[in-house]
Order: C-alpha cells, then structure tokens, then sequence
C-alpha cells in the first residue's frame, strides 16, 4: 500500500510536451524543484505510453490534430511560464531522512490527463525514483493503476494548472519513463 508523506522540497514549476499517435504517446519536460537546502534542481523526464481521448480540436494554438492514413496525431506544449502547481511526497518506500535529488533519479511511471474548450487543465501524476527491479515487477499488472501500486517509488510529484488552446475534448495516458 502506497502512504504518502509531505516533503520539506517544494514545487516551484514544471514545463511538458506531448505526442499522441492514436493510442500511442510520447511525453517529456522539466521539473523545477527546491531542495530543502533552499537551492533550485531541475529534473528532467520522458517517457512513452498510451492513452485514450475524446472531442474536437481546431489546429491552431495548444493541441494540433491531423489525420494520416486513418490515424490521429496530436501534440501539446505546456512551458514553465504557465502558472501551475505541484505537490512533493515522500513515500513509505523511501528509507531515508529526507530526499535527495538522486532519490528522483531512475525509473519512473507518470500518468498525464487533461481537458480544455480554448482554455483547460491538466494533471500529471509522476511516481519518482523507482528501482528498476521493482519496475518490471510492476508491470507484470496489464493495468497501468495497478501496476503503480506495486512500482514502489521514493517519491510523488503532482503537478497541476491551466492550459491553453483551440480545442475541446479530455484524454488521458499512462508512460513509463526516466528521471535524470
């Protein structure tokens, strides 16, 4: 079972991108934190996935949708400059006193989820620091949820905020990834 603990790091700003190729998904940024040392680290990350969406999107600003061959591409950008939010947990797998940026470091697993109409939001959920052994224990789970269960990561970042563009429509993907 997953407890989460607040930790002394606080958020300060995270930026992302995004592809989609129908149920297919690429997503990446930069996690801004400080450490409780009072000194800012920058994280980045990556990872591919799938998902599922729905809705209409004008290509212009935000979200870009085409279709090829019968098949739906879509990207998002998100920069830093966004106002945004985050949270940092430690969890109950994370032995130490307190993290360290290398307790972030490694394997991770994110889920992505977002809806707008010109004007959105969205949510990302990162598990943070997971021993790549106890990764591929995880996804032996052919569910992504369940398979987090069992990830067992140092540490949980929340982020969360606005996003903008000429769409309508909610999605939401499942990656696995890296942290360095």
């Amino acid at each position: 079972m997953l407890e989460l603990r607040k930790s002394s790091w606080k958020f300060i700003t995270a930026g992302n991108f995004g592809v989609n190729i129908d149920v297919f998904a690429l997503s990446g940024g930069q996690i801004v934190l400080q450490n409780p040392q009072h000194k800012t680290v920058r994280f980045d990350y990556g990872g591919g996935g799938v998902g599922v969406g729905f809705g209409v999107t004008l290509p212009k600003i935000g979200k870009v949708e085409i279709k090829h061959l019968g098949r739906s591409i879509t990207g998002t950008v998100g920069p830093e400059s966004f106002p945004n939010h985050g949270d940092v947990y430690e969890t109950n797998f994370f032995k130490g006193t307190e993290l360290k940026a290398k307790d972030f470091e490694g394997a991770c697993m994110f889920i992505d989820g977002g809806m707008g109409m010109v004007g959105g939001f969205s949510t990302t959920i990162l598990y943070a620091g997971i021993d790549r052994s106890k990764l591929a224990f995880a996804m032996k789970s052919p569910i992504m949820s369940l398979a987090m269960l069992n990830a067992q990561p140092n540490a949980v970042i929340y982020i969360r905020g606005p996003n903008m563009g000429l769409q309508f429509g909610a999605g939401v993907a499942g990656y696995l990834g890296y942290v360095v």
